[in-house]
């Protein structure tokens, strides 16, 4: 799976990365839905997530937040997430193109809470079908249906460089009233994307036999999905665009909680012990020419006194504690903010909250990645349903129906270690069979753990007494 959702080097890095509207205009007669303040916004976001924000100097530095906070979400989600299409043939191939996309799900998901979206679009290549993940970065919508779906979009390649020129490669799609249009057209660019003018699609070789349009007619919905983080968008209330996990008023705070971090450690190095002494005392040689040891050591300095010989000691008492506290507070407000669970970024040890106010934050969990992880379906269908259109107009499989299953393991509100030995008690009861557990906690197949379970005992399974 191709993850086509990076500018470049951050160094070219702007909001001109972004396909420029009267380009996507002039070239498609579409006007894209990513206003200024949008495109700023997402240039925004990327700066952040690479730990290069606008407030990042000698003094600040970056806690690394906001990737923290996607990789949790992304990690909760993937973790044991399982996918898989049940049929004939037809949902065996599509089972195999699937495993691709399935190996690097986790980093996608992370860039789409990072950057505020993610298109999953099919493409054919060698008798195969792969899914590329595209970022807000490098995909522009351009319509939304009454549902809020959106049906059409410009995707932009990466760049691909032709003896000494980079080019790249706007696709437009778009779904309406049974018919799916693809349009292809090349433009130049340099090594970070940013598009120019336009050529011949034969300027690239790899992209010489695609035809500039195609029609596929009798398509019941788009060919791509468009995945999007459980936010409302109050960077432009009147858009249906997607904006990041920690976008909005968390932008503020994670910059307090970058410079509430700087404080503290600059608590450390303010109250650094210190002996201050004469420049006679500290660097004045010693008999027989030798050199003076406290020369050169950090913990003397040297500052001019009447005295010769005048020493005194600088130890200030640490006031760490309430710059500690203080960032605590800030981040169990991203916490609350962004919907993740007490203890996620702050240090747990410092969350004194009753079993109520624990399992409340659990529950806003829960509640956040449920919505994230029906997201996420839906445009996977999306996804799947473009993998078996094609197979279908290419003949790489058998026609036949498909049905995709998608498998969350949602146990953010329960004890994986209490449900497991729930389960090992009904197995001592007689209620589960040994090979249903393997099966449940080892994911063998049902023939492999009825394989390794050829008897069933009354006595205990586990020898546990």
């Amino acid at each position: 799976m191709a993850l086509n959702n990076l500018w470049g080097k951050l160094g070219a890095f702007s909001r001109n990365v972004l396909v420029p509207s009267n380009v996507i205009y002039k070239s498609f007669d579409a006007d894209p839905l990513v206003s200024d303040k949008m495109a700023r916004a997402i240039s925004r976001w990327y700066g952040m997530y690479v730990d290069k924000p606008e407030w990042v100097d000698d003094e600040v530095k970056p806690l690394g937040l906001p990737r923290a906070i996607a990789k949790e979400f992304a990690q909760v989600v993937s973790s044991e997430m399982t996918i898989t299409v049940d049929g004939g043939p037809r949902a065996d191939f599509i089972n195999e193109q699937l495993a691709r996309f399935q190996s690097n799900v986790q980093n996608s998901i992370e860039l789409c809470m990072a950057l505020g979206g993610m298109a999953f679009k099919p493409y054919v290549s060698g008798g195969n079908v792969f899914i590329d993940s595209t970022s807000a970065a490098s995909f522009i919508p351009l319509r939304f249906d009454d549902g809020d779906n959106c049906v059409s979009g410009v995707f932009k390649s990466q760049p691909v460089k032709v003896d000494k020129s980079y080019f790249v490669k706007l696709e437009y799609h778009d779904f309406a009233n049974g018919v799916y249009t693809i349009r292809n057209k090349a433009f130049t660019s340099d090594e970070n994307g940013i598009t120019g003018s336009e050529v011949e699609l034969g300027r690239v070789p790899e992209w010489g036999a695609i035809p500039e349009e195609v029609q596929i007619n009798n398509v019941e919905k788009p060919l791509f999905g468009y995945f999007t983080p459980p936010v409302s968008n109050n960077i432009d209330t009147a858009s249906s665009l997607g904006v990041s996990i920690y976008g909005g008023a968390t932008e503020d705070l994670i910059r307090d909680a970058d410079e509430q971090w700087a404080r503290f450690l600059y608590e450390f190095e303010s109250a650094e012990r210190k002996i201050i002494g004469t420049p006679e005392a500290i660097s004045g040689s010693l008999p027989g020419s030798k050199a003076n040891p406290l020369l050169g050591d950090r913990l003397f300095i040297q500052m001019p006194y009447d005295s010769d010989d005048f020493f005194k000691e600088f130890s200030p008492a640490l006031r760490h504690a309430g710059y500690y506290e203080g960032l605590q507070a800030i981040l169990r407000r991203i916490e609350f903010n962004t919907g993740l669970a007490y203890g996620d970024l702050s240090d747990p040890a410092t969350v004194e909250k009753t079993a109520t106010e624990v399992m409340s934050a659990k529950i806003r969990k829960f509640n956040t990645v449920k919505a994230l992880e029906d997201r996420f379906k839906a445009a996977l269908e999306n996804a799947v349903y473009g993998v078996n259109v094609y197979a279908t107009l290419y003949g790489l499989a058998p026609r036949g129906e498909y049905e995709l299953y998608v498998d969350f393991d949602d146990n953010i509100l329960t004890d994986k270690d209490a449900l497991r030995e729930r389960d090992r008690q009904d197995v001592r009861d007689g209620l589960m069979q040994k090979w249903e557990y393997r099966v449940k906690w080892y994911n063998e197949p049902e023939e492999v753990a009825k394989s390794m379970c050829p008897v069933e005992s009354t006595a205990d399974p586990f020898n546990l007494g």
